[in-house]
């Protein structure tokens, strides 16, 4: 027969609910410590539990957008605007590599093409007759 699965804070509930107290054995040093626990004692155990995972969501979503902030730094440094993503931060710079060498080219490629003129210009202008 499947039981269904419970949280530890429904376990920690549904015992509290059953019994007045209960006893528990753990092992403490030296020695078998036995323990009589009590609702207020479970009802406590959850709390905390509670109170520990709402500091770890806080800190997660805190850590969540420092690296958000980081990224769209990066992003802001290799672009040099602050804008969101247009397809998304590593394809955006691949972009704007891509175009700066198809950029480069063509300026390398227009400085060919006026030293070559010049030469020409010099040439028919009989500069290099001898």
């Amino acid at each position: 027969m499947n039981h269904p699965v419970e949280t530890p804070i429904e376990e920690l509930l549904r015992g509290s609910a059953m019994a007045d107290g209960w006893e528990t054995v753990s092992e403490r040093g030296e020695g078998v410590l036995l323990e009589v626990r009590h609702h207020g004692d479970l009802h406590d155990r959850a709390a905390d539990l509670i109170e520990s995972l709402r500091a770890d969501v806080a800190r997660f979503k805190e850590d969540h957008g420092q690296a958000c902030k980081t990224i769209a730094d990066m992003h802001a440094a290799a672009l040099g605007e602050v804008c969101g993503p247009v397809r998304g931060v590593v394809e955006d710079v691949a972009d704007l590599r891509e175009s700066f060498e198809k950029k480069s080219a063509e300026a390398y490629r227009a400085k060919v093409r006026a030293e070559a003129e010049r030469e020409r210009d010099r040439f028919k202008a009989g500069e290099f007759n001898e």
